[in-house]
């Protein structure tokens, strides 16, 4: 599907012009099948990037067919599947240059108090260990092929804001 077809009507649509273009860049990222991660993807993928999207839900590859990305179904918090993702973004595209590590899971929100530690680890499986094995084996590639270097963090501040109005 075009791009401006998939960002018809989004919010999104105006920070194209912030992001720059993407031409020639290939980039992960994880938690693409919907909320941040999708609309970065859109994002992406309007400035001329290929996209690979990484997700734990089930709808993953319909998503990333559907936007006119490469999908693939992982748990960020198992080294072997980030691994497997930036190698298909390799296998696939060549190279990796952009890293947008925005998966992320809300778990039960309990307080302190009643929480479980089943809960506690799930969560910060994902949100904190998950992003440090998704920077790490991007990171690791990047080095290897002494380019890239996108910061998932800097390309969260840019779409961040107006993904969540």
């Amino acid at each position: 599907m075009e791009a401006a077809k998939v960002l018809a009507g989004s919010p999104v649509a105006t920070q194209s012009a912030l992001l720059g273009d993407l031409t020639d860049k290939v980039a992960l990222i994880t938690g693409g099948a919907s909320g941040l991660g999708l609309a970065a993807a859109k994002l992406f993928i309007a400035n001329g990037a290929q996209v690979v999207i990484a997700d734990y839900s089930p709808k993953v590859l319909d998503v990333a067919k559907e936007i006119g990305a490469t999908g693939v179904r992982a748990n960020v918090a198992k080294e072997e599947d980030v691994q497997a993702a930036v190698k298909l973004a390799v296998d696939t595209y060549g190279k990796l240059d952009i890293c947008v590590a925005s998966a992320g899971i809300g778990g039960d929100n309990n307080p302190v108090a009643t929480e479980t530690l089943e809960n506690w680890n799930k969560v910060n499986g994902v949100d904190f260990t998950g992003v440090m094995i998704t920077d790490k084996w991007a990171i690791k590639q990047m080095l290897k092929q002494g380019t890239g270097g996108g910061s998932h963090r800097s390309e969260e501040r840019r779409v961040g804001k107006e993904c969540r109005s």
